[in-house]
């Protein structure tokens, strides 16, 4: 949970700071990321 937290501030913090196009595929990036890394946690692994 609080991973997800984490991610909506740099997510915040992207859409105060980037272009429109920027900010659409650093938020891609980051829902990837976030996707992934619940994958990881679910299959038992811990990534930090």
């Amino acid at each position: 949970m609080s991973r997800f937290g984490e991610a909506n501030r740099s997510a915040e913090t992207l859409l105060k700071s980037t272009e429109s196009q920027t900010l659409k595929d650093g938020l891609e990036d980051g829902l990837k990321s976030c996707r992934r890394k619940k994958t990881l946690k679910n299959q038992g692994l811990n990534m930090n």
